[in-house]
């Protein structure tokens, strides 16, 4: 609640500040404010070099994938991630797996943020003892943004509950 309230301080002196504007709370301003037009949606347009690129990718592997799993999660992400993992496992020592690989830049990611000891192998994550036994598995933390095709969100999150160790999926 304290949140909430700072920000609508914040809201009520932000519109003070604006000429002529005079702050009313939101009740009030429901009726006086004009309809908007709906804004036109832009169709996605197809992207040939990144669909070439992707099923490349997606070729390469030893083991069968979707087309459409091969995306990398950017390292802003990561950055987010990193105190929890950091408060979790005990410092930046902690050997953190990203079971899928894509393009393998989750490791370079976390790596480049201190966690020396990531992992993200170009394995069949349901053929490694990671998943097999994930409560013995030489790993501190999962960390992993999983393929939304098929069943691996749920495989994933199987693995995850059944090492009793922390994760963020």
């Amino acid at each position: 609640d304290a949140l909430c309230l700072g920000a609508h301080k914040n809201l009520q002196n932000a519109a003070k500040r604006r000429v002529g504007v005079v702050y009313q709370p939101r009740e009030q301003q429901m009726d006086e404010r004009p309809k908007k037009r709906p804004k036109k949606r832009h169709k996605h347009k197809p992207n040939p070099k990144a669909d070439a690129d992707a099923a490349k990718l997606a070729s390469s592997f030893p083991f069968p994938t979707d087309y459409g799993d091969h995306f990398e999660t950017p390292a802003r992400a990561y950055a987010d991630l990193a105190p929890a993992l950091e408060a979790l496992c005990g410092g930046r020592g902690a050997r953190v797996l990203d079971p899928y690989y894509c393009a393998g830049a989750a490791a370079t990611h976390l790596r480049a943020l201190g966690f020396s000891r990531a992992t993200n192998p170009k394995t069949d994550f349901y053929a490694s003892p990671a998943f097999r036994d994930p409560k013995n598995a030489p790993f501190d933390a999962l960390v992993t943004n999983p393929p939304f095709s098929g069943d691996h969100k749920n495989r994933c999150l199987d693995a995850a509950l059944r090492s009793a160790k922390p994760f963020a999926l």
